[in-house]
């Protein structure tokens, strides 16, 4: 999971360890639009950012950023460890708004 954050000083002692790591800003939707998913395996994304600063995007973001990656042939991982087991009132902000992925985590280790 460290290999995945976009906080450096957390990334950078496991540089090289993984596989690469690209990032796009969240909730940005000309970023979305402008990049290319057909050389990641997959898109991993924090549905509601809580480390940072608890931001959400759009309904429609997370659903063209799903529609995006397919087209590009990546699966989509939710990050749930925050969000997930019910702590949004529902058990998973997947599924909310038709906004599914293929994947989720509620647990790192």
């Amino acid at each position: 999971t460290l290999s995945v954050t976009d906080d450096p000083l957390l990334r950078d002692p496991f540089r090289g360890m993984g596989p690469e790591v690209d990032f796009l800003p969240f909730a940005d939707p000309r970023a979305l639009e402008a990049a290319t998913f057909r050389s990641a395996a997959a898109v991993i994304v924090e549905p509601i950012q809580s480390m940072g600063g608890v931001r959400m995007a759009d309904h429609a973001w997370y659903r063209r950023l799903i529609e995006r990656a397919h087209e590009g042939g990546c699966l989509v991982i939710f990050d749930e460890i925050q969000t997930g087991l019910g702590r949004m009132g529902r058990w998973f902000f997947a599924g909310h708004e038709g906004i599914v992925p293929d994947l989720l985590t509620l647990a790192k280790g």
